[in-house]
Protein backbone atom coordinates (compact mmCIF):
# COMPACT_ATOMS: atom_id res chain seq x y z
CA UNK A 1 0.00 0.00 0.00
CA UNK A 2 2.96 2.39 1.17
CA UNK A 3 4.95 1.68 -2.91
CA UNK A 4 1.33 2.57 -4.52
CA UNK A 5 1.06 5.82 -2.58
CA UNK A 6 4.71 6.13 -3.33
CA UNK A 7 3.76 5.94 -7.09
CA UNK A 8 0.71 8.25 -6.48
CA UNK A 9 3.26 10.77 -5.18
CA UNK A 10 6.41 10.62 -7.51
CA UNK A 11 3.10 11.19 -10.53
CA UNK A 12 1.95 14.34 -8.63
CA UNK A 13 5.60 15.47 -9.11
CA UNK A 14 5.47 14.51 -11.99
CA UNK A 15 8.26 12.04 -11.76
CA UNK A 16 8.76 8.50 -12.62
CA UNK A 17 6.69 5.85 -10.69
CA UNK A 18 9.55 4.49 -8.18
CA UNK A 19 11.21 8.29 -7.66
CA UNK A 20 10.18 7.72 -4.13
CA UNK A 21 10.25 4.23 -3.53
CA UNK A 22 13.95 4.33 -5.04
CA UNK A 23 15.02 6.97 -3.63
CA UNK A 24 13.29 8.75 -0.63
CA UNK A 25 12.04 5.49 1.31
CA UNK A 26 14.00 3.14 3.31
CA UNK A 27 15.00 -0.36 2.50
CA UNK A 28 18.06 -1.06 4.44
CA UNK A 29 18.10 1.14 7.22
CA UNK A 30 18.15 -0.50 11.02
CA UNK A 31 14.07 0.45 10.98
CA UNK A 32 14.21 -1.20 7.45
CA UNK A 33 10.87 0.18 5.07
CA UNK A 34 9.28 1.60 8.59
CA UNK A 35 8.18 -0.21 11.97
CA UNK A 36 4.88 -1.69 12.57
CA UNK A 37 3.48 -0.43 16.06
CA UNK A 38 0.57 -2.21 17.93
CA UNK A 39 -0.36 -0.60 21.41
CA UNK A 40 -3.53 -1.33 23.80
CA UNK A 41 -4.66 1.66 25.61
CA UNK A 42 -6.70 1.18 28.76
CA UNK A 43 -9.21 4.10 30.29
CA UNK A 44 -7.13 6.50 32.04
CA UNK A 45 -7.42 7.61 35.50
CA UNK A 46 -8.90 11.24 36.67
CA UNK A 47 -5.54 12.43 37.89
CA UNK A 48 -3.41 11.88 34.85
CA UNK A 49 -6.23 12.88 32.68
CA UNK A 50 -6.18 16.29 34.88
CA UNK A 51 -2.71 16.62 34.84
CA UNK A 52 -2.37 16.07 31.05
CA UNK A 53 -5.51 18.09 30.14
CA UNK A 54 -6.71 15.21 28.17
CA UNK A 55 -4.32 15.03 25.73
CA UNK A 56 -2.51 11.67 25.05
CA UNK A 57 0.13 12.93 22.94
CA UNK A 58 0.63 16.73 21.94
CA UNK A 59 -0.25 18.04 18.36
CA UNK A 60 3.28 17.08 15.79
CA UNK A 61 3.52 16.20 12.70
CA UNK A 62 5.44 12.46 11.53
CA UNK A 63 8.79 12.05 10.53
CA UNK A 64 9.43 10.22 7.59
CA UNK A 65 7.06 9.82 4.60
CA UNK A 66 3.77 8.21 5.46
CA UNK A 67 2.53 6.57 8.81
CA UNK A 68 -0.68 4.31 7.52
CA UNK A 69 -3.59 3.70 10.30
CA UNK A 70 -6.17 1.04 11.13
CA UNK A 71 -9.58 3.51 11.48
CA UNK A 72 -10.73 2.21 14.78
CA UNK A 73 -14.28 2.71 16.59
CA UNK A 74 -12.97 4.61 19.63
CA UNK A 75 -12.03 8.27 18.97
CA UNK A 76 -8.93 9.49 19.91
CA UNK A 77 -6.81 10.99 16.61
CA UNK A 78 -7.60 14.21 15.63
CA UNK A 79 -6.60 16.48 13.07
CA UNK A 80 -5.90 20.45 12.81
CA UNK A 81 -8.05 21.56 10.17
CA UNK A 82 -7.43 24.68 8.35
CA UNK A 83 -10.02 26.26 9.86
CA UNK A 84 -7.07 25.94 13.58
CA UNK A 85 -9.23 23.86 14.90
CA UNK A 86 -9.13 20.04 16.03
CA UNK A 87 -11.18 17.67 14.88
CA UNK A 88 -11.75 13.91 15.61
CA UNK A 89 -10.79 11.44 12.69
CA UNK A 90 -14.53 9.63 11.78
CA UNK A 91 -14.14 5.65 11.93
CA UNK A 92 -14.73 4.18 8.59
CA UNK A 93 -15.13 0.28 9.09
CA UNK A 94 -11.87 -1.34 7.39
CA UNK A 95 -10.30 1.80 6.01
CA UNK A 96 -6.49 3.03 6.15
CA UNK A 97 -5.84 6.81 7.77
CA UNK A 98 -2.94 8.28 6.36
CA UNK A 99 -0.72 11.08 7.13
CA UNK A 100 1.77 12.38 5.39
CA UNK A 101 5.50 12.43 7.21
CA UNK A 102 7.88 15.78 7.14
CA UNK A 103 10.14 13.87 4.57
CA UNK A 104 7.35 13.65 2.12
CA UNK A 105 6.55 17.71 2.60
CA UNK A 106 10.54 18.72 2.67
CA UNK A 107 10.72 16.40 -0.75
CA UNK A 108 7.95 18.05 -2.51
CA UNK A 109 8.87 21.60 -1.81
CA UNK A 110 5.91 21.76 0.01
CA UNK A 111 3.49 20.79 -2.06
CA UNK A 112 2.30 17.60 0.00
CA UNK A 113 1.84 18.80 4.32
CA UNK A 114 2.70 16.93 6.46
CA UNK A 115 -0.45 16.14 8.82
CA UNK A 116 -0.94 17.97 12.33
CA UNK A 117 -2.84 15.84 14.05
CA UNK A 118 -2.65 14.68 18.22
CA UNK A 119 -4.41 11.48 19.95
CA UNK A 120 -7.10 13.51 22.64
CA UNK A 121 -9.28 12.02 25.46
CA UNK A 122 -12.52 10.17 23.55
CA UNK A 123 -16.24 11.43 23.69
CA UNK A 124 -17.46 10.65 27.36
CA UNK A 125 -19.47 7.82 25.48
CA UNK A 126 -16.13 6.29 25.13
CA UNK A 127 -13.69 6.80 28.35
CA UNK A 128 -13.87 3.73 29.68
CA UNK A 129 -13.52 2.20 26.36
CA UNK A 130 -10.33 -0.08 25.74
CA UNK A 131 -8.81 0.91 22.01
CA UNK A 132 -6.49 -0.87 20.19
CA UNK A 133 -3.58 1.71 17.98
CA UNK A 134 -2.65 -0.67 14.64
CA UNK A 135 0.24 1.81 12.76
CA UNK A 136 2.48 1.14 10.23
CA UNK A 137 5.45 4.44 10.15
CA UNK A 138 7.66 4.54 6.44
CA UNK A 139 11.03 5.77 6.90
CA UNK A 140 12.61 7.58 5.11
CA UNK A 141 16.89 6.81 3.42
CA UNK A 142 18.74 7.72 7.33
CA UNK A 143 21.65 9.95 5.51
CA UNK A 144 19.44 11.75 2.80
CA UNK A 145 19.61 15.22 3.82
CA UNK A 146 16.27 16.61 4.01
CA UNK A 147 15.85 18.98 0.73
CA UNK A 148 13.33 18.99 -2.02
CA UNK A 149 13.77 17.18 -5.16
CA UNK A 150 14.49 20.04 -7.67
CA UNK A 151 14.31 17.16 -10.49
CA UNK A 152 10.59 17.78 -9.84
CA UNK A 153 9.32 19.48 -13.22
CA UNK A 154 5.91 20.77 -11.05
CA UNK A 155 8.77 22.31 -8.70
CA UNK A 156 10.65 24.06 -11.58
CA UNK A 157 7.16 25.20 -13.01
CA UNK A 158 5.79 26.25 -9.81
CA UNK A 159 8.54 26.30 -7.35
CA UNK A 160 7.60 25.94 -3.96
CA UNK A 161 4.64 26.40 -1.11
CA UNK A 162 6.10 27.95 2.34
CA UNK A 163 3.06 28.75 3.64
CA UNK A 164 2.95 26.53 6.79
CA UNK A 165 5.08 23.30 8.05
CA UNK A 166 8.32 22.68 8.94
CA UNK A 167 9.20 23.01 4.87
CA UNK A 168 8.91 26.64 5.83
CA UNK A 169 11.63 26.81 8.33
CA UNK A 170 13.91 24.02 6.10
CA UNK A 171 13.78 26.78 3.88
CA UNK A 172 15.12 29.63 5.96
CA UNK A 173 17.78 27.85 7.03
CA UNK A 174 18.37 26.15 3.34
CA UNK A 175 18.27 30.16 2.16
CA UNK A 176 21.28 31.21 4.53
CA UNK A 177 23.59 28.56 3.14
CA UNK A 178 22.92 26.04 6.67
CA UNK A 179 23.25 22.30 6.02
CA UNK A 180 19.99 20.53 6.74
CA UNK A 181 19.76 17.84 9.22
CA UNK A 182 19.86 14.39 7.37
CA UNK A 183 16.85 11.99 7.89
CA UNK A 184 18.22 10.20 10.73
CA UNK A 185 19.02 13.62 12.67
CA UNK A 186 16.09 14.82 12.61
CA UNK A 187 13.93 11.58 13.48
CA UNK A 188 15.94 11.29 16.36
CA UNK A 189 16.28 14.17 18.38
CA UNK A 190 12.55 14.53 18.16
CA UNK A 191 12.35 11.26 19.56
CA UNK A 192 15.13 11.84 21.91
CA UNK A 193 13.05 15.04 23.12
CA UNK A 194 9.70 13.67 23.08
CA UNK A 195 8.14 14.99 26.51
CA UNK A 196 4.88 13.13 28.76
CA UNK A 197 1.31 15.31 28.44
CA UNK A 198 1.50 14.53 31.91
CA UNK A 199 5.35 16.34 32.32
CA UNK A 200 3.79 20.19 34.08
CA UNK A 201 7.20 21.27 33.89
CA UNK A 202 8.54 21.45 30.30
CA UNK A 203 4.35 21.71 29.11
CA UNK A 204 3.55 25.15 29.73
CA UNK A 205 3.92 28.66 28.45
CA UNK A 206 7.58 30.19 29.41
CA UNK A 207 9.14 26.27 29.01
CA UNK A 208 7.72 24.57 25.42
CA UNK A 209 4.50 26.09 24.65
CA UNK A 210 4.46 29.84 23.69
CA UNK A 211 0.44 31.37 22.87
CA UNK A 212 0.37 32.99 19.07
CA UNK A 213 -2.24 34.59 17.79
CA UNK A 214 -4.86 33.25 20.97
CA UNK A 215 -3.95 29.83 20.34
CA UNK A 216 -1.31 27.59 22.80
CA UNK A 217 1.44 26.73 20.47
CA UNK A 218 4.36 23.88 21.28
CA UNK A 219 7.42 25.38 20.56
CA UNK A 220 11.02 23.82 19.50
CA UNK A 221 14.11 24.37 18.05
CA UNK A 222 16.29 21.27 16.41
CA UNK A 223 19.39 22.41 14.43
CA UNK A 224 18.27 25.61 13.69
CA UNK A 225 14.91 24.81 12.85
CA UNK A 226 11.92 26.27 14.43
CA UNK A 227 8.99 23.55 14.89
CA UNK A 228 5.86 25.82 16.22
CA UNK A 229 2.55 23.51 16.20
CA UNK A 230 -0.58 23.21 17.96
CA UNK A 231 -0.91 21.64 21.44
Amino acid sequence: MNRRLLTLFSRVLELPDDYLWNNVQSHGSPTGEGYFRHALFRPVGKTTSEKSKGLRMHGHTDFGLTTLLFSVPISCLQIWGRDEQWYYVPYRPGALVVNIGETLEIVSGGHFKATRHRVYRPPDDQLEQERLSLVLFNSSVGDLRMTPAMESPLLQREGFIEEQGVFKEFQAIMKQGVPVPTNAQWREVQIAEATDPTDTERNRIGADQIMLDGKLMQHREYFGVKVILPV
